[in-house]
């Protein structure tokens, strides 16, 4: 072999060296955390209001809906045709990629709810709050949608809708631990006709 053919071989494995190292980066910077919380009104008239069978028909901008209220609902009586029913919900949630080397936060929930005391205009509410570590297992930027395993086993998948939302999956990768933390929360109340 001479020098010649024994030289090119070192000058190709000292280029695809230097081409590995040029490609040799740092990860990419974990998303920046994001918080969303959207908040909706539905108000509906008490149309019929049958205290012996607690049925309401209320009428909202798109028709007419037929509920029984439970025994849980104090105060039936109060509910009189013309009355405003409003529900609100909202939710909340907020996520950031937890550091590398982290303990994950333990799955913790916490449960409220209220209804009107004796003698009140009908009401009720409930609120939920869900906070922990999760691990990403998959992304899909195109359906927007993340698929994560739970502490408690249960794999679950999310449908991203808000931009921050997508923004923030389009930065996770497959083993990427994210602390969450979730909050739903619903409201009823009656308002007397005037």
């Amino acid at each position: 072999m001479s020098r010649r053919e024994f030289r090119w071989p070192l000058r190709l494995i000292a280029l695809v060296g230097f081409a590995l190292a040029a490609c040799k980066s740092t990860p990419p910077a974990p998303p920046e955390p994001v918080y969303r919380d959207v908040t909706r009104h539905v108000t509906a008239t008490v149309e019929v209001a049958e205290p012996v069978t607690r049925l309401l028909k209320l009428r909202t901008s798109d028709g007419s809906t037929w509920l029984r209220a439970g025994p849980d609902v104090r105060n039936f009586e109060q509910i009189k045709v013309g009355d405003k029913v409003t529900v609100s919900y909202s939710i909340a949630i907020a996520a950031q990629v937890s550091p590398k080397g982290a303990t994950p936060i333990p799955q913790q929930m916490a449960l409220g709810a209220y209804r009107a005391a004796p003698g009140q205009r009908p009401a009720a509410g409930t609120d939920t709050t869900v906070i922990e570590t999760v691990t990403i297992k998959s992304v899909d930027t195109k359906a927007h949608t993340v698929t994560f395993l739970r502490q408690d086993g249960t794999e679950d998948t999310a449908d991203i809708r808000s931009e921050e939302g997508r923004a923030f999956i389009a930065g996770l990768h497959p083993g990427d631990q994210v602390d969450v933390a979730f909050n739903e929360a619903i409201a009823v109340s009656v308002t007397p006709s005037r």
